[in-house]
């Protein structure tokens, strides 16, 4: 009888064992697998999105934009409002703000941060 059961606990335990081992190590592929997605693959389809964005806003404000661009803005302007334009770099300041509103239009797709 003794033999019998040392025979039985040994084939239960190796189950078992060999259970725990096979969860364990699918528990540790599925983290690794994870842990890249979320730290690799993740990070570079959202940049490659981003840019698209960013290169289709720009075309598309660059095709709706005079073809002289901003700064022929500031230089038709005549008189005293043209030489305030041009001292307080009224084309950069209008540079700076559509970015912003292009970057802020952006993060409100991204969920949780917008």
């Amino acid at each position: 009888m003794p033999l019998i059961l040392t025979a039985l606990f040994g084939w239960l335990s190796s189950l078992l064992g060999r259970f725990f081992s096979d969860t364990l190590l699918k528990f540790l592929a599925y983290k690794v697998l994870f842990f890249t997605l979320i730290t690799v693959t993740i990070p570079i389809v959202a940049k490659n999105l981003i840019t698209w964005l960013f290169k289709t806003l720009t075309e598309t404000a660059t095709a709706h934009v005079n073809t002289d661009g901003i700064h022929a803005v500031a230089l038709h302007l005549s008189g005293v409002a043209g030489y305030l334009a041009s001292h307080l770099m009224l084309a950069d300041c209008l540079s700076v703000i559509i970015t912003a509103i292009t970057i802020r239009f952006a993060l409100n797709f991204i969920p949780f941060i917008g």
